[in-house]
């Protein structure tokens, strides 16, 4: 690679043998008028992942630039890391276990990035594949986040419905473009912001940072197939990781509404969704000092109970009740599935 490339686009992958080849196909078979490049951040997979990586850089050294970690360093690092390799002025997102299905992906969003320099980023619409079935499906079928998807929007007019996290997700980060420099120097101003091991996404703080930079462009296009589907551990062990992970988000969008002078009372709807689930997550553990931690927060945060929450907070006191309920409702479970 001669050339400075106009856009870079991020491949983070790890244990993802199976399918990281169809995502560097879906990026390798992008038209555009523009050099771009393929900044993979491959994080010391297991499996033969890393081969087929070479392989590629072997095939495309114009366009692939595989950065190897020698040690895993999970995902927020190795993305945060690549985005400080990368050399285009904008930046896209494909991981590797998704794919890019619109071959002109790349040009669109980078052709509205670049008439308008107030806008900061650019994302489209998407579809679910559904890992195990491979049913695919449109991600916002009923348009429930169509209010906010205007072809250009006041990047602080979404900050709150990505910090209640709507679902479908207001921006899916996999769909969109944006300005490198202006996250890098979001990233290097305040560092521990996006890069606190606590932390358990890299997207979030991404969005959050340029919808408050500036404008945010959306395309309806459909272009990205993104994967969902996996199994997570339904044991006690698998409930504790889950919990972690969804105190981790908790912890973190409270964070950002305070960097972002966001009102935590219009995110009252995610506090009560988040916490309640929460005591959901604590009560399958079987793990005393996680339920207390959990019932305290909804305590500071003044959750109202509800009769699911109650039932919890009132099985949880008898350890031979809270057994036998955790276990029917495992039971119950793989019944239904």
């Amino acid at each position: 690679m001669t050339m400075r490339p106009e856009v870079s686009v991020i491949t983070v992958t790890y244990n993802q043998a199976l399918t990281i080849a169809r995502t560097l196909d879906s990026i390798l078979a992008q038209e555009c008028d523009f050099d771009y490049e393929i900044v993979i951040g491959e994080d010391c997979s297991t499996d033969d992942t890393l081969d087929i990586c070479r392989r590629y850089a072997a095939a495309h050294p114009d366009k692939i630039r595989l950065l190897h970690n020698t040690v895993n360093k999970g995902v927020i690092d190795n993305y945060f890391d690549c985005i400080m390799e990368c050399r285009g002025k904008y930046i896209a997102d494909c991981p590797g276990d998704d794919y890019w299905i619109d071959r002109h992906k790349l040009q669109k969003q980078r052709d509205i990035l670049a008439a308008d320099p107030d806008v900061t980023l650019v994302h489209t619409a998407w579809n679910r594949l559904d890992y195990t079935t491979g049913n695919v499906t449109p991600a916002d079928a009923d348009n429930a986040n169509a209010r906010y998807h205007s072809p250009i929007a006041d990047g602080r007019s979404l900050l709150i419905p990505l910090l209640c996290h709507t679902h479908p997700p207001v921006i899916h980060l996999a769909t969109a473009m944006y300005r490198a420099d202006t996250i890098r120097n979001a990233l290097m101003a305040e560092p521990h912001l996006f890069r606190d091991k606590s932390y358990p996404c890299e997207d979030l703080q991404i969005m959050t940072a340029l919808a408050d930079a500036g404008k945010i462009g959306y395309l309806p296009d459909v272009t990205l197939n993104y994967s969902v589907g996996h199994r997570s551990l339904s044991n006690p062990l698998g409930f504790k990781k889950q919990l972690d992970y969804h105190l981790g988000i908790f912890k973190l969008t409270l964070k950002l509404a305070d960097r972002y002078a966001i009102d935590r009372f219009l995110l009252r709807p995610f506090i009560d969704e988040r916490l309640r689930y929460a005591s959901t997550l604590s009560f399958n553990s079987l793990d005393r000092p996680l339920m207390d931690a959990v019932i305290a927060l909804m305590k500071e945060h003044e959750v109202t109970s509800t009769v699911k929450t109650n039932l919890i907070k009132l099985l949880s006191r008898n350890v031979i009740l809270w057994k036998a309920s955790v276990k029917l409702n495992g039971l119950i479970h793989r019944h239904e599935q």
